[in-house]
């Protein structure tokens, strides 16, 4: 995923800051500088990708070209309405620097349910235990609506929810194809646990998530909010740092990090990627949740359970960090009548207390 840098040439500065931070909240990935005409006259700054130029700044010499964009005060007599919203703003911004370019990129997801990535450096973390206690803490005592989604090569969520074939991803997919602009509900397409966590029955072969361009993830994401009323769409991320997983990092509201105790150093590693690819503003979403940490991690003596704090990285950012103690009786394994094994997760002890810190972390920088 591409950091699109646009230089806004505006008279105007308290609207520049406003329309840079509503359109950088809606896509993650666009970083402005402002400047007024006599500083961009003096021309001491790095050439963008785009230049934005505000209606009332007068038609500099050498302006045309396929990187300039004008605002409007009406609609319709430049290239971008100056009073359009973020999210319309945003996309049109895309498609200039996508003409530029000749790259292709989906548009930013619109809708209610605020998307939350889980993401680990490598594989046994617990990453999606962390996500379904997280997912039953919202949903059994917060009143929330949400959706996980497997984003795994292989799905592992029939660990969790008991099967049904018609109640399959490729099933919904194949569901949405068929409604093309029209959206297919979520009821009866997908399964529910006992405390209301919403998730698709798993795929018999490969994910077919995997199977999606970022403009079919887009459009697939934009029919779920508008499918149910969701609060909260869980997306259960592998390992890899491709270009569809950096793109879901930029449309996300926020990142839960996940990692062992031990995995300190990957996991900066993995960070610090991310920051290489979206920019500083990353860290502003991100939570590094330090599963199975054990009781040295406590601090004071006495404590009931691990606090939250920030921690420093080896670069020096200071990280929200969440610790969920390591605790084998809030995991009740158990086999089904057809033998397949199946596996239930209690919140009610310490694994339980993590959670509750995580959801009050999530839900306050979210509010």
């Amino acid at each position: 995923m591409d950091i699109i840098t646009i230089l806004f040439v505006s008279a105007d500065a308290a609207y520049a800051k406003a329309l840079a931070s509503c359109v950088t909240e809606t896509s993650k990935n666009m970083v402005f500088t402002l400047l007024d005409s006599q500083a961009y006259l003096r021309g001491n700054f790095a050439m963008p990708n785009l230049i934005l130029f505000d209606w009332m700044v007068p038609e500099q010499e050498g302006e045309a070209g396929a990187g300039v964009v004008r605002l409007s005060e009406r609609a319709g007599e430049a290239d971008l309405f100056r009073y359009d919203t973020a999210e319309n703003l945003a996309a049109q911004l895309l498609t200039f620097y996508s003409a530029k370019t000749g790259r292709s990129f989906p548009r930013p997801v619109n809708g209610p349910g605020k998307l939350v990535l889980f993401c680990s450096a490598c594989g046994g973390t617990g990453k999606t235990s962390v996500a379904l206690g997280l997912a039953e803490e919202l949903s059994r005592f917060h009143g929330k609506r949400v959706l996980y989604l497997s984003g795994e090569e292989v799905e592992s969520t029939g660990t969790y929810f008991q099967e049904e074939r018609k109640k399959s991803l490729s099933n919904y997919l194949y569901q949405l194809a068929k409604q093309k602009d029209c959206c297919f509900p979520l009821e009866g397409a997908v399964l529910c646990s006992s405390y209301g966590v919403l998730a698709f029955s798993p795929a018999a072969g490969r994910n077919p998530l995997k199977e999606l361009t970022m403009a079919e993830w887009s459009d697939f994401l934009e029919a779920l909010q508008k499918a149910a009323p969701l609060d909260y769409i869980f997306v259960d991320g592998d390992d890899t740092l491709g270009e569809e997983g950096i793109w879901l990092a930029s449309v996300c509201q926020h990142i839960c990090l996940v990692s062992r105790p031990e995995q300190n150093q990957r996991q900066e590693r993995y960070g610090r990627y991310l920051e290489h690819c979206l920019g500083r503003q990353v860290w502003d979403k991100m939570i590094w949740v330090v599963n199975f940490a054990e009781d040295e991690n406590r601090g004071e003596a006495g404590r009931e359970f691990i606090p939250a704090a920030e921690v420093a990285w080896g670069n020096g950012q200071t990280v929200k960090t969440v610790y969920v103690e390591r605790d084998e009786a809030s995991f009740i394994h158990g086999q089904r009548t057809d033998g397949s094994a199946f596996t239930t997760i209690s919140i009610e002890r310490e694994f339980g207390t993590g959670m509750k810190q995580l959801s009050s972390e999530l839900t306050w920088i979210l509010q």
